[in-house]
């Protein structure tokens, strides 16, 4: 599961969630795979979603190389995260 941390599009780090990842792989014995992006105000728009949908592009097309099972393919995040994986999976299927 590709995991995209929140903080309101100007703030959070991969580091501000590691709680979160280890909880997550732990409890679903689930590959966590967090991913960063370029924050708001200094890189504008669309640096951010390109950035998450350019790592999670990346991360399924090189899934058997990472050892990773393309049928069971996931992205999650919160607050901004969820945004960004909600978008990445709308402009993903398009």
């Amino acid at each position: 599961m590709i995991y995209v941390h929140g903080a309101c599009w100007v703030a959070g780090s991969l580091d501000s969630r590691d709680e979160i990842y280890k909880y997550l792989s732990l409890k679903t014995d689930v590959v966590i795979i967090a991913i960063d992006y370029r924050l708001a105000p200094e890189n504008k728009y669309p640096s951010s979603h390109d950035d998450v949908y350019e790592a999670s592009n990346w991360i399924y097309k090189h899934a058997k190389e990472l050892g990773l099972n393309k049928n069971k393919f996931a992205i999650s995040g919160e607050n901004a995260g969820a945004y960004f994986a909600a978008s990445t999976f709308l402009r993903a299927i398009n």
